[in-house]
């Protein structure tokens, strides 16, 4: 669709498969498209008009009538080329890509990002945050057998940081464990907002740490780390980065 209209240049659209409602003039379409991108939300549906199939007149007997339907707004970017440099722009994401460098990066991205634009849309700088966030889990948790779900990077993190500090690892030590009870650590994530109970504390040194080395962290990963480490300095992921 075209955003803002250049003096000389025709304006291009497509409406990836919308239909405008009846009472909107063909000279306005490429407009309404611009405000349904603009304010699009997760699993947004529209009524869509169309003729009866040939297989349900064949099935029902019936004449070739018009019939409404729903269907899902699809506006998201396709993942053909890779996204980078975000940026703000008059309110909405603006993005540069690049070409893939292989096909099977490619595939794997589109797919992750079809699991997460079933409750996301990628609007803002935040919804980009969340998208990488998101892509960084299950591209490095998921693989070590990890349980992520709904949870982000930061989430996970919280959980091995327990198990570390329950078993004196990544720096951690058991003078850092006695510093604090376990009703008083849990109270101060829930605090940072995390989700955690004292009980999550104590069995945190029964789950083995997995072999990880990390290359890079999220800014989620890195406001934890930040609160971490005012209460437990000595705190250190294994990288050899870092």
């Amino acid at each position: 669709m075209t955003y803002k209209e250049s003096e000389g240049f025709p304006i291009v659209h497509a409406r990836a498969g919308v239909k405008p409602p009846a009472d909107i003039p063909r000279d306005d379409y490429n407009r309404y498209m611009v405000v349904l991108y603009m304010n699009r939300a997760p699993g947004q549906k529209l009524r869509r008009g169309s003729l009866i199939s040939t297989r349900d007149m064949w099935l029902n007997e019936s004449d070739l009538v018009a019939v409404e339907s729903e269907i899902r707004l699809n506006l998201e970017f396709d993942f053909k080329r890779q996204l980078i440099t975000p940026t703000m722009n008059e309110g909405h994401l603006l993005m540069h890509s690049r070409p893939w460098d292989d096909m099977s990066q490619a595939l794997k991205q589109r797919q992750l990002f079809d699991d997460w634009r079933q409750t996301h849309a990628l609007k803002d700088e935040a919804d980009w945050e969340d998208w990488c966030d998101f892509l960084y889990c299950r591209n490095v948790f998921t693989p070590l057998k990890l349980k992520v779900g709904q949870n982000r990077s930061d989430d996970v993190l919280v959980r091995l940081f327990l198990r570390a500090l329950a078993q004196h690892q990544w720096g951690l030590t058991p003078d850092d464990r006695k510093r604090q009870t376990s009703v008083e650590i849990a109270a101060w994530l829930v605090e940072a907002g995390y989700s955690v109970t004292p009980s999550d504390v104590k069995n945190a040194g029964r789950a083995k740490l997995p072999p990880i080395i990390f290359d890079s962290l999220t800014a989620r990963m890195n406001r934890l780390m930040d609160l971490i480490k005012l209460v437990y300095p000595g705190f250190a992921l294994p990288s050899a980065v870092l």
